[in-house]
């Protein structure tokens, strides 16, 4: 026999539990939920769906020597499914290899792009935030023109460092790899 399927309430109520485990949301997310927040959820949902398709949103993913596969890759790979254009850029060469040796191309040099044309910026780490971006001023160039636009920056694991290291988090709660905080300012 089959289970009975689940109320959207009570998927909420498990998914933001799970999420709960890594970020505080929990005392804001029963606040949303008793004042009809679900409902609300599903309006806003159609509506960034509708945006998404309507006004192409584009994001910039960085990509250099030694990023991590995992980051990079399956981030894209969601976004692209969600129906949201990714441009992969990077600083040095349009030939790059991850971080488990996959040689792969992005699709455009750095210098070549328009940061005005993006409605975020992603970084995934690996050894490349090490290696070679956290060395790279035109990545603090990127970085503080994304900041001062008030568009979204996404960093992950050691990719806040970039961020951090720049003064950014002044202020604010983050999450990142063990160790990088070391560079992070407050």
């Amino acid at each position: 026999p089959k289970a009975p399927k689940e109320s959207k309430e009570k998927k909420l109520r498990k998914w933001l539990f799970y999420l709960s485990k890594y970020v505080e949301v929990v005392p804001f997310a029963e606040e949303f939920i008793s004042y009809g927040g679900l409902s609300k959820i599903c309006d806003i949902n159609q509506e960034a769906s509708d945006t998404v398709k309507n006004e192409a949103m584009k994001s910039l993913i960085i990509l250099e020597n030694g990023f991590e596969d995992v980051e990079a890759l399956a981030t894209i790979d969601i976004l692209r499914r969600s129906k949201i254009d990714v441009t992969t850029a990077s600083f040095s060469a349009n030939k790059i290899q991850t971080q488990s040796g996959h040689n792969i191309e992005s699709q455009k040099l750095v210098k070549d792009l328009d940061l005005s044309d993006y409605a975020f910026l992603i970084i995934p780490g690996g050894k490349a935030v090490f290696n070679y971006l956290d060395k790279q001023p035109m990545v603090d160039d990127v970085i503080d023109y994304f900041y001062n636009s008030n568009k979204l920056i996404c960093a992950i694991c050691a990719a806040p460092l970039l961020i951090g290291k720049r003064g950014y988090f002044k202020g604010l709660k983050y999450t990142c790899f063990p160790g990088c905080d070391e560079k992070i300012t407050d």
